[in-house]
């Protein structure tokens, strides 16, 4: 009796303990220390409890179907590979991976082949993996141990269920078939109980599975299940989707008719003010055309990872890396600008300099750059205003076009033409690795050059040489930076006077820019801006901790004054033919391309006269965390006076996004 008791127990004990052990594996392998794994399920045990019940449904469900340990505990690889992508994603710009991300899944390589040099193993890396397969091999070499006959009555088979099998032989039959059942009604009942325990299972785990879809959790519960913080990657992905589905696609049609109203009563045809107004005109007699009015060459130009390195405290150069930067800024309009992202995703920045639309208010699977491709065409953009004008719109960018589908969404857009890696000419200087900043300059000038005399022209340029990496000796002698770095360790200094190198060529690229337009006399609005934040990684830390920037690699530790830091770069808007004031303000990847349209002084289509009126006098950026407003003042959340402000963007984005254009059907038009 005791032995038959032994024999069924222990296994059923061990098959209790396996979803907790994947749970386990995975949230500490992507938390990237156990300590961090330990105090998220500290922090939130109902979320903790959410993770463990869907890890233990599908593995129940695997089980009940196969009645094979070793295949339940298979599945465990999806979120265990999930969880490594995020220990490196935290590793390598301190933001855990999103469903957002998962857009980028087909450019896997592409991502890794920048990412590589900076990939390190850590314990867990090494260690759960491991863990992970052993434990697999262990129920792979017990399947028979393992097989799901926890119901039957094993009649002291230790070698078809428990664990002694001393020996490997079994022992004699007892009961009813020793009684003469024989081989035969023993296997029958065999049958008969696994197939009974096996339904069990799969419609418990079924049940469970259905209440984890069906359960209308709160939003509260919901946004602290999808916290990254101590969380495992796979719950948060289903606290995600649950809020996705929450949030739907659709607004409030009360609130959409109410904002459109408002829209309708206000002035239409405002133009932008940054600019020096021109001076009432005279009415000419009949026989005086009036004078066109000045169409300059538009360029955007998005510089890599380019920021103020000079402000960085406890840093000095011998020479000055930026000097045309800073001697633009005594006569531009600048300051610090705020991104959507740091240490990598450019294309997030790039769409919301055009659009003016915040992604913050989008589904957590989404993102501007991974949306349906028939949902560009309706989108806001930049283009409207200036293709409103006469303008070409044309894009080139100094990589491929593997990433965010940018062929297809800038054609979408209003861009006429693309132009990637692969146009530029043979034998084009490279630096780095990447084409260099001075290739990208001269390639423009280039193209410019064939269209003399044609419509004005509207040009959106990536730069990418000063991409990460940034290892020591990347430039090798060509690098003769001399700087000092106090709190800097050799391989950190090193580092930073490797991005101090490229961002120096940055900088006389801009000098190239500016020197053709001065000598040919064509009038050019220029704005320049870094996308976000160099990726200084060094070992398990950064220069920005070494220089007391931030106190932690891992985004989610940042307060709201750090985060807002990291997230700034600098930006500025130069013009050789009209009188801009050179103030020192804040600016965001949200409003650049409004700010701009201002400058230029041209009449705005709906989306962006609504987006003058109503969002940006009080707003600067919003993400998780942080609420930047326009003067400055940062909150960690949308502040009380700005919440019906939010409320309206939040629902024209949406509709824009998810729904019909009610608001802005013609976005892409000026009124009449």
């Amino acid at each position: 009796m005791s032995t038959e008791s032994t024999t069924e127990r222990r296994p059923l004990w061990l098959l209790a303990l396996l979803p907790p052990a994947q749970y386990l594996l995975c949230l500490f392998v992507g938390q990237r220390t156990g300590a961090r794994a330990l105090a998220g399920l500290a922090a939130d045990p109902v979320a903790a409890l959410l993770g463990l019940g869907l890890f233990a449904a599908v593995f129940a469900l695997v089980l009940g179907l196969t009645g094979r340990a070793w295949a339940a505990w298979l599945p465990g690889l999806l979120p265990l590979t999930l969880d490594l992508v995020n220990h490196y994603k935290l590793l390598i710009n301190g933001a855990p991976l999103t469903l957002g991300d998962l857009a980028l899944a087909g450019q896997a390589g592409e991502i890794v082949g920048f990412a590589l040099p900076q990939l390190r193993a850590s314990f867990w890396v090494i260690a759960a993996p491991l863990l992970y397969f052993v434990i697999l091999a262990l129920l792979i070499g017990f399947r028979q141990s393992f097989a799901l006959h926890p119901w039957r009555k094993l009649y002291g088979n230790s070698r078809s269920f428990g664990l002694s099998g001393r020996g490997g032989s079994p022992e004699p039959p007892v009961g009813r078939a020793a009684e003469g059942g024989g081989p035969y009604t023993r296997n029958r009942q065999t049958a008969f109980g696994s197939t009974a325990a096996r339904l069990v299972l799969i419609g418990v785990s079924l049940a469970t599975l259905l209440a984890l879809a069906l359960v209308p959790f709160s939003a509260e519960t919901l946004a602290s299940a999808a916290e990254p913080d101590g969380r495992e990657t796979l719950l948060r992905f289903y606290a995600s989707w649950r809020s996705d589905r929450m949030i739907g696609g659709a607004a409030d049609p009360a609130l959409l008719e109410r904002i459109g109203s408002e829209a309708d009563e206000t002035p239409e045809g405002v133009a932008g003010t940054d600019a020096e107004p021109p001076e009432p005109e005279t009415p000419a007699a009949e026989e005086t055309p009036a004078p066109e009015p000045v169409r300059p060459t538009v360029i955007f130009w998005m510089s890599e990872s380019f920021f103020d390195l000079t402000a960085l405290p406890g840093v000095s150069f011998a020479e000055d890396p930026l000097p045309t930067f800073h001697t633009l800024q005594k006569t531009s309009p600048h300051g610090r600008f705020l991104s959507n992202t740091y240490a990598g995703g450019t294309g997030y920045v790039e769409m919301e300099v055009l659009t003016g639309l915040c992604s913050a208010f989008l589904k957590e699977a989404d993102n501007l750059t991974n949306l349906p491709d028939a949902r560009y065409a309706a989108l806001p953009c930049v283009t409207d205003v200036l293709r409103n004008c006469g303008y070409a719109a044309d894009f080139l960018h100094a990589y491929n076009d593997k990433l965010y589908n940018r062929r297809w969404i800038y054609h979408a857009l209003g861009f006429e033409n693309t132009w990637f890696e692969e146009d530029f000419p043979e034998g084009a200087e490279r630096k780095g690795g990447y084409l260099s900043d001075l290739a990208l300059t001269e390639e423009l000038l280039r193209r410019h050059g064939e269209r003399a005399g044609a419509a004005p022209e509207f040009y959106f340029v990536i730069s990418m040489e000063n991409h990460q990496p940034y290892s020591p000796g990347l430039y090798g002698d060509a690098n003769d930076v001399s700087m000092e770095a106090e709190g800097l360790n050799g391989e950190e200094a090193e580092t930073l006077r490797t991005y101090a190198c490229a961002a120096r060529d940055a900088d006389a690229a801009l000098a190239r820019l500016i020197e053709y337009f001065n000598e040919t006399g064509e009038p050019l609005l220029l704005v320049f801006w870094g996308d976000h934040k160099p990726n200084l990684r060094v070992g398990d830390g950064t220069v920005y901790e070494s220089l007391g920037l931030a106190d932690s690699s891992v985004t989610t530790d940042w307060s709201t004054e750090t985060l807002a830091e990291m997230l700034s770069t600098d930006w500025l808007i130069w013009s050789n033919y009209a009188e801009l004031p050179a103030v020192e303000e804040p600016e965001s990847c949200t409003l650049l391309g409004l700010r701009a349209l201002r400058c230029l002084g041209f009449e705005l289509t709906d989306w962006w006269q609504w987006l003058d009126r109503r969002v940006a006098p009080d707003y600067l950026l919003y993400r998780a965390r942080l609420f930047a407003a326009r003067d400055g003042t940062l909150y960690d959340a949308i502040p009380e006076e700005r919440a019906a402000m939010m409320e309206d963007y939040a629902a024209v984005v949406r509709d824009l996004v998810y729904g019909e254009g009610t608001v802005f059907r013609h976005a892409r038009e000026t009124s009449d």
